[in-house]
């Protein structure tokens, strides 16, 4: 009895040990809806809301934004996801119609 209570600790102990300071972290997966994004930033700079120079600043928060995602989370186009992840968003520049056609003249 005493040896099997002694089996049943030393198990534990040492799937503890490993659960603790061995096993990898959990993966966490994170969405983003890259092909929207990038269809509303194209129909934006042909309808004149944002200026070249703003298509190219909301790109480079795109990526900045991929890049600031934690060492432990998988970055998924939210076309290959079924459900669950967290769902990124991507801070963008914008400037209404009117005030960019004010600026044009």
């Amino acid at each position: 009895m005493s040896l099997l209570l002694l089996t049943l600790l030393i198990s534990c102990g040492t799937i503890a040990v490993y659960h603790f300071w061995f096993a990898p972290p959990p993966l966490k997966i994170a969405t983003i809806d890259l092909q929207g994004f990038i269809l509303t930033q194209k129909q934006a700079l042909v309808k004149g809301e944002i200026t070249e120079e703003q298509f190219r600043t909301n790109l480079d928060r795109l990526e900045q934004t991929i890049k600031a995602v934690p060492p432990g989370e998988l970055v998924f186009i939210q076309e290959v996801v079924l459900r669950g992840g967290k769902r990124l968003e991507i801070p963008v520049v914008s400037q209404s119609p009117t005030t960019f056609q004010e600026q044009r003249r």
